[in-house]
């Protein structure tokens, strides 16, 4: 089991508010989808390639994926 530290919490939000800070007035209602591409990016540059394979894979074989997973992608990309 990985170790975390509180320094590394804080390491973590520092790095989400500044990448938050260009956009201002975030509603509460679409803050969780700005989080969850926050996320996906700070995983990305930790897990390059595989991450990038998996992602593209859920894509490509959407029957893998749960169906919410798919509505959630959708929503997601109609907002961008």
């Amino acid at each position: 089991m990985k170790t975390l530290y509180v320094n590394t919490m804080e390491g973590f939000w520092s790095l989400l508010r500044s990448w938050l800070r260009p956009h201002r007035g975030v509603s509460q209602e679409k803050l969780p989808l700005y989080l969850g591409f926050f996320e996906f990016t700070h995983n990305v540059r930790r897990r390059g390639q595989a991450l990038l394979g998996a992602l593209l894979g859920a894509l490509l074989l959407p029957a893998a994926c749960p169906q919410n997973s798919i509505r959630a992608l959708k929503n997601w990309i109609k907002l961008i």
